[in-house]
C-alpha cells in the first residue's frame, strides 16, 4: 500500500499543488521519491518513509539535499500504525506527519497543512514585492547599484559617466590596487560606465538571481557573488592594465554557480537548460575577444571561475549525478 499510496499523493501534488517531482538516493529505495515547491521563499520537500525508519530516510535526504546545495524544509510522511506517536526527531524545518493503514493522512500544523490544501497558483507574473520578498539579497544588489550608478551620473553630470569618476569611486584602478587599495575589487562591481551597461547587467542579474538565491539561500548566495567579483577583479588586475567596472564579473559567477548546480543536478528541467548555458557564455567571451578592447573579458573569466569553484565549496561535495 505505501508504494502506491506515495504516487498517489505525489500525482496530486505535482498536478494541482505546484510541486514538481524528483528522486533521491533514499534509505528505503522503494520511497525515494520526492515532491518539492518554493513557497514563502523558501524550498519546501515532501518526502515519504516508513515507521522505525524516519531518522535513516531523514538523513539521506539531508546528504541528498547537501550536495545539490540546497536546504529544505521537510514534510516526512510517515506509514505509521494507528497510534503512532511520533519519531520524536526534530531539526530546523522539520515537520512529521503520518499516514496509518486506512490512508487517512495526518499533518502536524497549519503551515504543513497549506501545502497540501492551497491550489496551484495561476501564471501571474511576480511582482517586484513578491521579488522583494523571496529574493532580497538579489534586490538588495540591483537597488545599491542603481543608487551607485544615479551618484556617479551625478558626479559626472551625464549617463556617460567620466573615467575620473570611476577611479574616485573604487574603479578597479591597477596603479592605486597596487598600492594597497585592494577594496577597489569589490567596489568596482558596483559601478557602471553608461546608462546600457548597467541596464545590461541589472536585466541578467534579475533573472538570474532570484532562483540561485532561492535554490542556495542568502548567505551562500551571498558569498558566492562577492567571491565572484573578486576573483573577476583579481584575474582583471594580474591580465590587463585597463581601467574596469562592472558587475559582469560577479554576474559571470552566477552562471558559473548554476552552470555547476545543472551539472550536478537530477532535476530535467534544470539539466535541459546546460546546452543554454554554455551558448550564453561562449557568446559573451566570442564578443569580449573580438571586440575593441572594452569588455574586460578577463574578469568575465576570473568571474565565472570563482563562481564555478564557490559554489562546489559552498554547495558541499559529492558523486556527480547520474544521467537520467
Amino acid at each position: 500500500m505505501s508504494v502506491g499510496y506515495m504516487k498517489a499523493v505525489l500525482d496530486r501534488l505535482v498536478d494541482s499543488k505546484g510541486f514538481s517531482l524528483d528522486v533521491f538516493p533514499a534509505y528505503d529505495r522503494d520511497l525515494g521519491y520526492f515532491a518539492y515547491r518554493e513557497r514563502g521563499g523558501y524550498m519546501k520537500a515532501v518526502i515519504f518513509s516508513r515507521e522505525g525508519e524516519e531518522e535513516q530516510q531523514l538523513l539521506s535526504f539531508d546528504e541528498f539535499a547537501s550536495f545539490k546545495g540546497v536546504i529544505f524544509d521537510v514534510v516526512n510522511l510517515v506509514f505509521a500504525e494507528r497510534g503512532y506517536q511520533g519519531s520524536g526527531l526534530s531539526r530546523p524545518g522539520y515537520h512529521e506527519g503520518t499516514i496509518d493503514p486506512g490512508g487517512n493522512l495526518r499533518l502536524p500544523d497549519e503551515e504543513t497543512l497549506a501545502l497540501f490544501t492551497e491550489e496551484k497558483k495561476g501564471t501571474r507574473p511576480m511582482t517586484l514585492s513578491d521579488m522583494a520578498a523571496s529574493a532580497p539579497v538579489t534586490m538588495g544588489l540591483i537597488a545599491v547599484n542603481i543608487m551607485v550608478f544615479a551618484a556617479s551620473a551625478f558626479l559626472s553630470q551625464s549617463t556617460e559617466i567620466n573615467v575620473y569618476v570611476l577611479v574616485y569611486l573604487g574603479a578597479k584602478f591597477n596603479l592605486l590596487i597596487g598600492q594597497g587599495e585592494w577594496w577597489r575589487l569589490v567596489t568596482s562591481a558596483f559601478l557602471h560606465g553608461n546608462l546600457m551597461h548597467i541596464l545590461f547587467n541589472m536585466y541578467a542579474l534579475y533573472n538570474l538571481g532570484p532562483f540561485l538565491e532561492m535554490r542556495l539561500r542568502k548567505a551562500r548566495f551571498t558569498a558566492i557573488y562577492f567571491i565572484s567579483a573578486i576573483t573577476s577583479g583579481l584575474l582583471s588586475y594580474f591580465m590587463t592594465p585597463s581601467v574596469s567596472v562592472g558587475a559582469s564579473g560577479a554576474i559571470f559567477g552566477l552562471l558559473g554557480a548554476f552552470l555547476v548546480l545543472a551539472l550536478r543536478s537530477r532535476e530535467k528541467g534544470l539539466r535541459r537548460v546546460l546546452p543554454n548555458i554554455l551558448f550564453i557564455l561562449g557568446i559573451n567571451l566570442m564578443i569580449g575577444f573580438a571586440g575593441s578592447g572594452v569588455i574586460d573579458n578577463f574578469g568575465h573569466i576570473g568571474g565565472l571561475l570563482g563562481g564555478m569553484a564557490s559554489t562546489l565549496l559552498l554547495a558541499g561535495r559529492g558523486p556527480k549525478a547520474s544521467e537520467e
